[in-house]
């Protein structure tokens, strides 16, 4: 069946008003909704079809009508049109995010502790694992007498830095042995490379020295580990409760949350700079068919990084909230851009 200009405008109304309302929308609520000089009747068999169509559903007998999620995925991709966002919304977004600037590393997290603030729901940062990366960068900041800063800086614009206690005093010689052990063993290897068993060659090769520089050596393998391995940060989780009519549906994503390769996975298959991802695509055991993800890319450069989003109930305000995400991912990405160029400067 078709879905014609009058049905296409009688499935937004009932979108739009039950993601605003939560209730069901009936025909003479849906005639006040409507200038379309159309009797109840005649609405209630146009909404008959929507529900034969799967658009929409009826709770209960004599109930008015809600949305499937099949109704909210039309909605979402061909009837609704996002908002413009305001001078306001921008200065809001732009004014937190530079609260921020600080290292690429902990900008993120940063980021997405913000994000939940601003839209009032959970939300979450994930890395994407990239083959290509390689390691671009290793530098030693002295700190102390037997401490220093390290930062590790890969091809695709993700960074690392820790503070490490050296088993010796840092001086010039062993600053320059560990210079020289990763302009010849880690700079321009690939980072899935620099495993254990690397390591260990590397110790080998170095014989007699290995012990000033193996806690150098053990704590840059393990930041190079951690850039590796897809990250995933939550924030916001005690709004998880917002927007659900039932106690389990929240649960449920509950459950979800907690399981960080399961997140990993629905967030990683997403192609579209920015997009929502709605339960029934989630891919998993967990039913959260009544949950949906507002999700963003965001990037240095033109290096694709990581994605940045919202998760909760369907009744979202996709108007607002999706132009908002895309921009706040954008400008993320900016400040991630130069944080990371002021690094190698």
């Amino acid at each position: 069946m078709e879905l014609s200009p009058r049905k296409r405008a009688i499935l937004a109304a009932i979108v739009s008003n039950y993601i605003t309302g939560g209730e069901p929308i009936g025909s003479k609520a849906l005639c006040d909704m409507l200038d379309l000089h159309l009797s109840s009747a005649t609405l209630r068999n146009e909404m008959n079809d929507l529900c034969t169509m799967g658009l929409l559903e009826q709770p209960h007998t004599s109930a008015g009508r809600v949305p499937t999620l099949r109704g909210y995925r039309v909605y979402v991709n061909d009837l609704m049109h996002p908002a413009k966002l305001s001078s306001e919304v921008r200065l809001a977004i732009d004014s937190t995010l530079q609260t921020i600037a600080r290292t690429p590393e902990q900008m993120p997290e940063m980021a997405c502790q913000i994000l939940a603030d601003l839209t009032g729901l959970p939300s979450f940062t994930a890395t994407v694992t990239n083959e290509s990366a390689k390691v671009k960068r290793v530098r030693l900041i002295p700190m102390g007498k037997r401490t220093v800063l390290m930062v590790v800086v890969s091809t695709d614009g993700a960074a690392k830095s820790r503070i490490v206690l050296s088993d010796c005093t840092v001086n010039e010689d062993l600053l320059s042995l560990f210079s020289n052990i990763c302009k010849v063993c880690i700079v321009g290897h690939r980072l899935y490379e620099l495993n254990t068993a690397y390591l260990q060659s590397i110790v080998a090769r170095v014989g007699d020295f290995s012990l000033s520089v193996m806690p150098l050596l053990s704590n840059l393998f393990q930041l190079i580990g951690e850039m590796f391995e897809p990250q995933l940060t939550f924030r916001g989780e005690s709004k998880l409760l917002s927007g659900y009519r039932q106690m389990p549906d929240s649960v449920r994503l509950s459950e979800l949350i907690s399981q960080k390769e399961a997140i990993l996975s629905i967030v990683s298959r997403m192609e579209a700079p920015v997009g929502v991802i709605f339960g029934d695509d989630f891919g998993h055991r967990i039913d959260t068919t009544p949950s949906c993800m507002v999700v963003a890319k965001y990037k240095i450069g033109e290096k694709e990084l990581g994605r940045i989003g919202v998760i909760g109930s369907v009744r979202l305000s996709y108007e607002q909230l999706i132009p908002s995400v895309e921009y706040f991912a954008q400008r993320l990405g900016t400040l991630m851009t130069k944080a990371f160029k002021d690094m190698e400067d």
